[in-house]
């Protein structure tokens, strides 16, 4: 079996599982953000009296949602005071639902995972297979713990190849979003090869939050030792592997694909105008003026985005036609990014840094956008359709294009501003 199958196998109780089929399956843990308190109506609505495990349900508030959602957040804290739910996340200590759920250690090899935010399948970079259920569907998990799910088919797909210097799993993601287009609709896409391992646990989810972007029901990295290190120094303790969380080496796939990303990702690639079918290498696009650029969020928001930045940025300054915002993917993220230095070289640099977050955060940056405006931005391109004027253009790129972008003023490669500061 696939790891999609064995992580249903044992969610529902069963030996097998097979695509195509639709199981009962337990829920191993419930997520949800800015849109919980829609959940916590539906739920009470349903007869909903007492949740069905207060320790499996994760709610992430954002810093910026009681400017807009004061009285929805006034309801989930007592809602969470009523139900004692173990793990509500409130303002200061939120951001990003799937960033924090990660850095928190709630997501685990082999659980079976449901959220109601866009990229819940971010945490696929752990292991565990997670679902975006929506709104009615997660009401009826956190009444009844369990849900019936259709065993998707897997894709897999073999990266090899190192990458080059100023691209990052962010031009994967977009050369497979474009390339892939939706054709695997329904499907769970598993990522494997060299250059996956290669990759940092924070690289492996901007590649796993692609997943709806191609019509995938969720994608996995492998669980490797990598990852296993990476939850023992959040938990403290050795993490055995098992093979549990490994297909099995006879698993039976919908198709396999091989990308070389050495030979594939000459260049950054940009998403134009919140397609992300319309990707182009950057020279296609270089020297589109921007007139601001936005860093971070839920996309590419972690330490490793801003340290990019910051290695781009640092003795330059934001071009006096350019705004530069940064918005950190957590609390934690603020803090550790703050510790080592990056966001100080940011605000040197003329950055507007913004309190964590996503959908807020994302929205208030992108009504900043005014008709006939451009924005780079390393956020999810569907945002386009934000707060603003639909006159405007954004285009999607890494984090350290984007900070090229504002240091110039106009779309380049992150080497010609680098070149420029060493000269």
């Amino acid at each position: 079996m696939t790891l999609a199958e064995k992580i249903l196998a044992r969610a529902s109780g069963r030996d097998e599982v097979y695509p195509g089929e639709t199981v009962t399956v337990a829920v191993d843990l419930a997520a949800s953000s800015g849109n919980a308190d829609e959940v916590r109506k539906r739920f009470l609505f349903l007869g909903g009296e007492e949740v069905w495990d207060a320790d499996r349900i994760v709610i992430v508030l954002e810093q910026l949602d009681p400017v807009r959602r004061g009285e929805e957040q006034k309801a989930l804290r007592g809602f969470a005071r009523e139900q004692e739910l173990k793990h509500f996340y409130d303002v200061g200590r939120g951001g990003v639902c799937h960033q924090v759920v990660a850095e928190q250690g709630h997501a685990l090899p082999g659980m079976f995972v449901v959220g109601t935010t866009r990229h819940a399948a971010a945490y696929g970079a752990y292991g565990a297979l997670a679902l975006d259920i929506g709104i009615e569907r997660m009401a009826e998990v956190w009444k009844r713990g369990r849900l019936k799910v259709r065993v998707p088919p897997t894709v897999r797909i073999e990266v090899s190849g190192i990458f080059r210097p100023w691209i990052s799993a962010k031009d994967l993601a977009l050369h497979l979003a474009s390339s892939m287009g939706r054709s695997n609709t329904g499907c769970c896409i598993g990522f494997s090869g060299p250059a996956i391992a290669a990759m940092s646990i924070s690289s492996r989810m901007v590649l796993t939050s692609l997943a709806r972007r191609v019509g995938a029901v969720s994608a996995f990295t492998d669980v490797d030792n990598a990852l296993l290190t990476h939850l023992a120094r959040m938990a403290g303790t050795p993490q055995a592997f098992s093979p549990a969380w490994a297909p099995d080496s006879d698993a039976s796939y919908e198709k396999v694909l091989h990308i070389n990303v050495q030979k594939e990702l000459s260049e950054p690639q940009v998403a134009c105008h919140g397609k992300a079918e319309k990707v182009l290498p950057l020279s296609e696009v270089a020297d589109t003026k921007v007139d601001m650029a936005v860093l971070g969020s839920c996309s590419n928001g972690r330490p490793e985005d801003f340290a990019a930045a910051a290695d781009v940025l640092t003795g330059k300054r934001v071009h006096t036609g350019t705004r530069l915002l940064a918005i950190p993917a957590s609390q934690k993220v603020y803090l550790d990014t703050m510790k080592a230095g990056y966001l100080q070289a940011l605000a040197a640099a003329g950055a507007v840094i913004l309190p964590p977050g996503c959908g807020e955060a994302t929205s208030i940056a992108h009504g900043m956008l005014v008709s006939g405006e451009v924005c780079i931005s390393t956020t999810d391109c569907s945002y386009d359709s934000a707060a603003g004027s639909t006159r405007r253009q954004v285009y999607e790129a890494n984090p350290a294009v984007v900070a090229a972008a504002a240091a110039a003023g106009r779309i380049v490669h992150p080497e010609d501003v680098v070149e420029d500061t060493a000269a």
